[in-house]
């Protein structure tokens, strides 16, 4: 992958030129835990106003909030929270309730041949269909037995 900064051969060794001239702005040698932030966030533009000299705390902060907000909404009910810092790239609900609903719809699947969210499988509905198939599959008159449903018990 290409470096996306700017970089400049000092002594025979290559260095990213943002670091260069603020090394060059403060006159030190900038230490390994100093990051220079590109304001603007083009990281091909190296003028001196756009270039800011930051901690890593300050600069993860400049960046983290930008992809990870603090304050989410749910994408069950839209309410407004704060999830746990730790979980702030994957958190999508607000309350273990909306968590649950969440997966549910996840994993329905209707169209496979035992899913109870196929139209006319929920419970009521199947018990519904059996009553009619069997009120419609016996003639009246006659019991099961003697329609050939079940054994004859002659007593």
């Amino acid at each position: 992958m290409k470096n996306p900064y700017k970089q400049c051969k000092v002594s025979g060794v290559h260095i990213n030129l943002h670091r260069l001239l603020v090394e060059k702005k403060i006159g030190r040698k900038l230490g390994r835990f100093e990051y220079v932030h590109h304001i603007n966030g083009n990281k091909r533009d190296n003028r001196i106003e756009n270039l800011e000299l930051v901690t890593p705390a300050i600069h993860a902060k400049r960046h983290g909030q930008w992809k990870h907000p603090k304050v989410k909404t749910c994408v069950i009910c839209g309410k407004q929270y704060e999830p746990r810092p730790t979980k702030r790239a994957t958190s999508k609900t607000c309350s273990t309730e909306c968590r649950y609903t969440l997966l549910s719809n996840i994993n329905r699947r209707p169209d496979a041949p035992c899913s109870m969210y196929r139209d006319g499988a929920y419970p009521s509905q199947v018990a519904s269909r059996r009553r009619s198939a069997r009120k419609s599959s016996s003639k009246p008159g006659k019991t099961r037995a003697q329609n050939g449903e079940g054994p004859s018990h002659s007593l």
